[in-house]
């Protein structure tokens, strides 16, 4: 940070916030020199042209632990503090619905008895464990990063984006199984305590909120719960089943992916797995319900090995040994979806034709480019693929269900 280039950032101005009128009085209100002063407002202005959002202390604090420096320079900015705040957000958002789900007559079990009986809650289960040892290894070696990135990931990408997508049906159900709520209620117990000391204040508030487990008399303050340990956990850890799951979510990429092809923006086709491997069908056979929800689709079943694929249906491959056929024929208008799949392939084309004739500047990285030109050669290949579909639909579905 340098004055005279006005990129000092007061912490305080990034917890509540400040408008560009008073970052410049300070500027004013400082000993830089006229020209100095007129660079560094520049430059002000420039980078926080609305002054600085409110950030709160917690969002920041995360945002500083997140670096890998230790000893070294820092590169902070405040978007990304401004990211740790949404993702603040996001955690007090999964924190509303899990005490809903729960409710006013909610009874912890004990977490030594919880056993989960649905495949879903004893992968959410894991993955809690897996980031418990992830947060120790990183306390232990003062790798503040390594735990920031951990409870990132569990806390976005595992519990809300993953887990409470694919238990909203279960959850639904009347009477609700009793297994879910009691999975819910030790993911935010347990989860809040591993965040508390980088975000001490965000898991203080919500942590009193929680009902508290029978058997004695509750901690006053998050900030002295006990610490969750590895070891007291392990008994949830299950690797294979988490490799199992992988595969889920790479079926679930393949069917957003042909989701978005063909434009299905509210229709839910059916969905067929056909394996040449009988441990692969079983594999999926334990998450079907939650493949079609994640993967915003219909009925998910299988196509015996050999049999002939579908007519109207178009096939994905997800592996050397397992095709995904998902259906199409009524719920997409071929005449409409082709005109913009031309436009879209005519973009792409110009695009890839640019990157080819363009002469690599300075610095800029061979492996990028090849990157970039691989990406946007697999994006026409796809788009041919839908093309290609589309047109042997024109004669099969006259009457689509959506346009």
């Amino acid at each position: 940070m340098s004055k005279s280039l006005g990129n000092v950032l007061d912490p305080r101005d990034i917890i509540t916030g400040v408008e560009l009128q008073v970052l410049q009085e300070k500027l004013r209100d400082g000993n830089l020199d006229p020209e100095e002063l007129a660079i560094a407002a520049a430059a002000q202005k420039n980078d926080f042209p609305h002054g600085i959002p409110e950030c709160g202390t917690d969002a920041l604090r995360f945002a500083l632990c997140s670096h890998g420096a230790l000893g070294g320079d820092l590169h902070l900015s405040v978007s990304e503090v401004l990211s740790s705040r949404h993702f603040c957000n996001k955690i007090w958002n999964a924190l509303r619905f899990i005490l809903n789900v729960l409710g006013k007559k909610f009874v912890p079990r004990p977490a030594e008895e919880l056993s989960p009986s649905f495949p879903m809650d004893a992968w959410i289960l894991s993955r809690l464990a897996r980031t418990a040892h992830e947060c120790e290894r990183g306390f232990l070696t003062r790798e503040l990063s390594l735990v920031a990135h951990a409870l990132h990931h569990f806390w976005l990408h595992n519990l809300c984006d993953v887990y409470l997508e694919a238990s909203k049906p279960v959850l639904s159900h009347s009477p609700c199984p009793p297994g879910p709520p009691q999975v819910l209620f030790s993911c935010a117990d347990v989860g809040l305590r591993l965040l508390a000391p980088l975000m001490p204040f965000l898991a203080e508030e919500l942590w009193q909120r929680l009902p508290h487990r029978p058997g004695g008399p509750p901690a006053p303050s998050i900030s002295v719960a006990p610490y969750p340990s590895a070891q007291s956990l392990e008994h949830w850890h299950q690797p294979e089943l988490e490799q199992h799951f992988s595969r889920v979510q790479e079926a679930v990429q393949v069917l957003r992916a042909l989701r978005a092809s063909y434009q299905l923006t509210k229709a839910r086709p059916r969905v067929l797995l056909q394996s040449s491997e009988p441990g692969e069908q079983g594999l999926f056979e334990a998450f079907l319900e939650p493949l079609g929800t994640l993967g915003h689709c219909g009925a998910v079943g299988f196509l015996p090995q050999g049999a002939a694929a579908p007519s109207g249906w178009v096939q994905a491959t997800l592996n050397d040994t397992t095709q995904i056929y998902m259906e199409l024929q009524g719920l997409v208008d071929p005449q409409t979806h082709l005109p913009l799949l031309a436009s879209r392939r005519l973009k792409l084309q110009k695009q890839l034709d640019n990157l080819e004739a363009r002469t690599p500047s300075e610095g800029e990285a061979e492996t990028q480019r090849q990157q970039r030109l691989s990406s946007l050669q697999l994006e026409l290949s796809k788009l041919d693929r839908a093309v290609s579909h589309l047109r042997q639909l024109m004669d099969m579905s006259p009457n689509p269900r959506e346009s």
